[in-house]
This record gives C-alpha cells, structure tokens and sequence, in this order.
C-alpha cells in the first residue's frame, strides 16, 4: 500500500475504508490502532499498539477478496465514547477522535506472538460523531434548546428523543410526544471550539404537554429514517416546570412551591 493515506468514517455509517496501493492480495490486513499508544508492529516487551475498540467496529479487519484487494469493512460503529472520558487532550483508544494510525499486514506469516505483524503504517485514521453519556433536560413550558459536542458536525445531523424502553437505531422505536416541541429536529448550527472540537445546537420549541421522565437521546449523521438513528447520546430528561413558570405575577407565594 502506498503511505501517508488519510481515511476517515462516520459514527452510525458504515465504515468502509479502501486504500490505494499496487500488488495488494487476498491475505492483506487492517489494524487501527491508538497513537497514544506504541507505533504500528510494536509488541511486548516494547510498548504495545493501542487498538481502536468501539462498538460495532470489528479491528483488525482482513481484506474483502476481490479484484482489487484494497476494501476493508469495519463495520458501523455506534459509540463515540464518553464526553467526560473523551473530551480531553489524550483520548482513548473508546473515543471517536482524529488521534489514529492505520497499520497494514501482508497477512501471511505471524510475529513471536502469534499474530500477524502490522509493521506497515499507512496513514492517519479519524472516527467522527458524537461524544456519548452525555444528559441532556427540558422543562415544561419552557424553549428546549442545548447543544451536543463532538467532531465534523453539521447541519445534516439530526436527533430524536425515544422511550427509555427501545433502542436508538430500531426500525420502528417508541417517540416520545411533547406538545410543542419539534422531534425529530436537525441540528440548526454547528461551531468549532477552541480545542477543535465541535458543537450542534438544537432547538425543538416550547413544551405546553409531555409526560416527565427518562427518555433516550439518539443521533443521526443524515437520517432518512428512524432506523438511522443509530448513536445514543444519552439519557433525555423531561422535567416538571421552574417554580416561578407555575404561577402569576400576582402569587409571589406560589414561587416557594415545587409541586404542580
């Protein structure tokens, strides 16, 4: 395979990664591997490689075997690591992020560990999407609106707020219901941050009717339909109103109350 090749997928896209090189074979494989880790063939006692491990993501991978030999198919992967985790100067090998190499095998003799050795680096590698774990909450009769961060956001991106009992990604989930508010809704606008990363505002409307509770987050990188909202981004809570939202001007003694 030829060097310096740059390759990057999706979150809750497959993740098909082809590369360019001359006299490739059936046998050749892929490791994506961490470099906060050791470099690409590197084994105990030297410091080992750090393999990308995200949900849905098989690592290393062998060839398809066709007539070009050059395809490899990860997967989809459906986890972009947790914001707390994540979003820091040293991500881990769980985190989407821009921080990875891409390690090539001819893929026919096996190093002193019994695996084949991916001596060759081919190039960098980034997972991009959106960080997980990450709580968002709306009240009643007040404008729902936040933003989710993670890398090469955009105004394709959408969410849509599911029960907590089906699965982001599930053909036919349970959407939730709020009067008022817009579900699913893209992203209307994203912005880079100063350490690079990115963030995608969203704003669904104004609550007058819901039922409170737990709900599930889901992203999608361009949905078309519901099955396409593959990526949890964690719990959504919708909440009871602030005190103060409950009452006239006239009952300053309603604002002490948290009940309905």
């Amino acid at each position: 395979p030829y060097q310096g090749q740059s390759k990057s997928c999706n979150l809750g896209s497959p993740c098909k990664v082809e590369i360019d090189g001359i006299g490739l074979a059936s046998t050749n494989r892929l490791l994506i591997i961490s470099e906060y880790g050791g470099s690409c063939g590197s084994i105990p006692p030297n410091t080992p490689m750090l393999e990308l491990t995200v949900d849905g993501i098989t690592n290393p991978r062998l060839v398809t075997d066709d007539a070009s030999d050059n395809s490899y198919d990860m997967g989809l992967a459906i986890g972009g690591g947790s914001y707390s985790e994540c979003r820091v100067g040293d991500p881990r090998e769980t985190c989407i992020g821009s921080h990875y190499r891409m390690c090539w095998s001819h893929g026919v003799d096996k190093n002193s560990i019994d695996d084949y050795p991916y001596y060759v680096d081919i190039g960098s590698f980034s997972l991009v999407g959106v960080f997980g774990t990450y709580a968002i909450q709306c009240a009643l009769y007040t404008i729902c609106s936040f933003n989710i961060f993670g890398l090469e956001l955009s105004t394709s991106n959408q969410v849509v707020i599911i029960d907590e009992g089906s699965t982001c990604g599930d053909s036919s989930p349970t959407v939730a219901t709020f009067e008022g508010l817009l579900n699913p809704r893209r992203a209307r606008s994203t912005a880079t941050l100063s350490d690079g990363r990115m963030e995608a505002t969203f704003r669904l409307g104004n609550s007058t009717s819901g039922t409170f509770g737990t709900y599930r987050l889901c992203w999608g990188f361009n949905p078309v339909v519901l099955a396409d909202y593959k990526v949890e981004v964690g719990p959504f809570y919708f909440m009871e109103p602030p005190a103060s939202s409950k009452c006239s001007v006239w009952d300053n003694y309603c604002f002490e109350k948290t009940d309905l």
